[in-house]
């Protein structure tokens, strides 16, 4: 097995041949009793020949070995298996490589060749491949000019096999594997730099286990070696590999290990945590930069502004809100917003601001009236939608080990119509939001704050209770003490309040201030409830060009975002499992998915309800239809059967699916191919597709309003909607081997090892052109 979560990786140690050299029996260390096993083996046969296959079977009992020769084999003829040096040394599956140092992925260093082949930045990069288009730097720490990118670390195969690697890139390419050059070349004037190369390596052996790998892409000088300047070009990288049994394919994250420590990863580590700290806390809403700045591309959080104070008083009640403006890490540990209340101010001013705030309404108390919901049914829509990845169940008030938000404290913050309003339209207030749009109906989202504010909740330290306050002198204190920094208004007054300058702040103490960790260094500094590590991190961001904020990395910027949007809530990558999953498996409750799907307004559902894995997805989708999705403006889902609901990430919704095909080394402005129209192609396509003489996909697909003819239970994605969001290298990729790259999925496979299908009497049995017929007759399918 592929050694993930119930999937135990075992390796033979000893094998023998049977004495009429038939048969073959593998020792397999602590070998247990295995309802499901795959043995996968890669052999030579006498004449030369490479048998590559596998065998599903189940040991219900562990023989004795004394019974061996009754077998046909001599157990005094046990060989050891061999192993390659770096099996020895970093072991033969995940937990050993783990366990020695390792971590997934390669390290990539950046290089300045403006600065003499200066390291500006090493940092982890999933994948073997990158898009640096023109206009950007390959890393925020380098201002322009001329780079090299080094990838290293290992490439793991399960067998020793040969491979042909192969590359797609903009640049001067050289790549080496085992301490071999296998591909090296550029794309030079003549050739135009801005055209995408390739080149392909003779076939090359790997070693069972980790080969060290080293890839090198280096972008054009900024003059040609007769003096002639040269253009800015973008730069990019994609690494494939092949062989005898996987098709071409981008060479996947779960074969890539590196150690951190080798390639000295952990200075840039925090200097990235740093600056991601210094944006995502909305530190440049005080800390001002220049007008020059301003005008350049810029890290896409420093456009997340805090939520608007317009008409506040019509949305929280007053005890939390002062409670919240006296410190919000005392109501929510993780809170970006700082305690801005100090010894120097005035007594009383958590109550004259508050009571300045809770003026701001006008809703006469209609906001604070009951929700008539149905709390039961709430609860199936939170489970339904997946509200649980985020957030833990209201009320359970317990330390969350999924570090999932609390909504405890949610019915002492929101008035009932407010929050019914928010889940709504979340953005409405808040326009950078990390909490998404499912767009649902009033009564569902009635339902849901029924649910979240019902019996039972957590109650406030009410220490600090709300006394009222100095409306006028609230209005003062607000402007003075930095609120209006972060928080807009629609009102004619200004901020007040003045902190370093951007540049000032370069020159400054960073151990003063925001970062102190004593009362007297912080003067009338907001307080955030930092940690130490964060605090040494953002003091490493200060120790370097600052002005880095203002050099956006569209790759980087992306995998930040999945982060901090809490993408791996509900869909897994790189084989790590999604919160979502995890905390349905360790609940008690028993609820049947009919149950999830009725609580939604769906009647009938798919049987296989998989929610869409995230390790391709730069590379998988269309980017417009991406971004489209993202944001919420397509209407119909894809997935019409699956109970799980995509929502919307409206502003964030460019900045993901441009990153995230960069990741995958794709140009986000390049025109998707299309396709010419073959008759021919179409009518093959048509037929390939039927259950007579086909493949029987209308089994499963639907075809634009006409329904899958296995019925609901069964039901895929509607041909209609595959080619208007599928790149079409993806979609081969996909049909010529459904299982490896989504493993759990309904699609069968159809072609065997050499690329053939069984329907012969079509293209001969040519998968590639058969699976591109079927692509040519699904777009000139109108959409439903």
């Amino acid at each position: 097995s592929d050694g993930r979560k119930g999937h135990d990786k075992l390796f033979a140690s000893e094998v023998i041949l049977s004495e009429d050299r038939k048969s073959v029996f593998l020792k397999i260390p602590d070998m247990k009793p295995a309802m499901q096993m795959e043995i996968k083996y890669n052999l030579m046969a006498e004449d030369g020949t490479w048998l590559s296959q596998f065998i599903h079977h189940t040991i219900h009992v562990l023989g004795d070995p004394i019974t061996l020769s009754t077998l046909g084999f001599n157990g005094d003829e046990l060989t050891s298996v061999p192993n390659s040096p770096s099996n020895v040394v970093l072991g033969r599956s995940e937990k050993e490589f783990r366990d020695r140092g390792l971590e997934p992925g390669l390290s990539l260093t950046v290089n300045s060749l403006k600065s003499g082949e200066k390291i500006v930045d090493v940092r982890r990069s999933r994948l073997a491949s990158l898009h640096i288009p023109k206009v950007e730097t390959p890393s925020p720490f380098m201002e322009s000019g001329a780079f090299n990118l080094v990838w290293e670390g290992f490439l793991h195969s399960d067998f020793t096999r040969e491979v042909t690697i192969e590359a797609d890139y903009r640049g001067f390419l050289d790549v080496t594997i085992n301490g071999l050059e296998i591909l090296s070349g550029g794309t030079y004037k003549n050739a135009g730099y801005r055209k995408l190369a390739s080149i392909k390596s003779e076939p090359i052996k790997l070693v069972s286990g980790l080969n060290p790998i080293k890839i090198t892409l280096a972008s054009p000088e900024e003059i040609t070696y007769m003096g002639d300047p040269i253009d800015p070009s973008d730069v990019g990288l994609r690494l494939f590999w092949e062989s005898s049994v996987f098709s071409r394919e981008p060479i996947p994250p779960n074969v890539l290990w590196f150690s951190p420590i080798s390639a000295g990863i952990d200075r840039f580590s925090k200097i990235h945590e740093g600056r991601e700290l210094f944006a995502s806390h909305n530190c440049i809403s005080c800390h001002l930069p220049s007008e020059q700045l301003l005008s350049r591309k810029i890290m896409p959080e420093l456009l997340w502004k805090a939520p608007s104070l317009d008409g506040i008083g019509n949305r929280v009640k007053p005890e939390w809100l002062s409670k919240w403006v006296e410190n919000p890490a005392l109501i929510r540990p993780d809170a970006t917003m700082p305690a801005v209340i100090h010894g120097d101010l005035p007594a009383g001013t958590t109550n004259h601001i508050s009571a300045y705030l809770l003026s701001l309404s006008d809703s006469s108390g209609t906001m604070n009236r009951m929700i008539r919901g149905d709390p039961v049914r709430g609860s199936l829509i939170f489970k339904a939608l997946g509200c649980i990845g985020c957030h833990s169940n209201p009320g359970e008030k317990t330390n969350d080990q999924f570090q999932r938000v609390s909504l405890d404290y949610a019915h002492a913050k929101w008035k009932p119509e407010a929050l019914k309003d928010f889940i709504l339209n979340p953005v409405r207030y808040h326009l950078s939001s990390r909490m998404p749009n499912f767009k649902l109906d009033e009564d569902q989202a009635k339902d849901l704050t029924a649910y979240i504010i019902s019996e039972n909740r957590v109650s406030l330290d009410y220490k600090s209770s709300f006394l009222g306050g100095d409306v006028d002198l609230g209005k003062e204190l607000l402007v003075s003490s930095g609120c209006l920094s972060c928080h807009s208004m629609n009102v004619e007054f200004s901020n007040n309040y003045k902190a370093p300058s951007l540049q000032d702040l370069e020159k400054g103490d960073w151990s003063k201030g925001c970062l102190s960790v004593s009362e007297e260094a912080f003067g009338q500094a907001p307080r955030f409830n930092f940690t130490n590590k964060e605090r040494k991190s953002l003091q490493a961001f200060g120790k370097v060009d600052v002005n880095n904020l203002y050099r956006k990395v569209s790759s980087l910027a992306a995998e930040r975002q999945l982060t901090s949007l809490r993408c791996i809530a509900c869909h897994t990558i790189d084989n790590i499992e999604d919160t979502w999953s995890k905390v349905m498996a360790e609940s008690e409750e028993l609820i049947s998915n009919d149950e999830l799907g009725r609580a939604l307004g769906l009647e009938q559902i798919w049987d296989y309800q998989g929610r869409p894995d995230l390790t391709w997805l730069g590379g998988k989708l269309n980017i417009e239809w991406m971004h489209d999705f993202i944001a919420g403006r397509i209407p119909d889902k894809p997935r019409g059967g699956l109970i799980a609901k995509m929502p919307a990430f409206s502003v964030h919704a460019r900045s993901v699916s441009r990153g995230l095909a960069m990741m995958h080394g794709i140009d986000p402005e390049s025109a998707i191919k299309t396709t010419l129209i073959d008759p021919e192609g179409i009518q093959i396509g048509e037929e390939l597709i039927k259950t007579a003489g086909g493949f029987a996909c209308v089994t499963c697909h639907g075809i634009g309003n006409q329904p899958a003819t296995g019925g609901v239970l069964i039901e895929s994605i509607n041909f209609s909607k595959v080619t208007n969001r599928l790149r079409n290298e993806y979609y081969h990729r996909f049909m010529m081997n459904p299982q490896r790259i989504i493993e759990d999925t309904m699609m069968p496979r159809y072609t065997n090892d050499s690329g053939k299908t069984f329907l012969t009497n079509y293209y001969g049995g040519n998968a590639q052109k058969q699976f591109d017929a079927i692509w040519k007759y699904i777009q000139s399918i109108n959409p439903s």
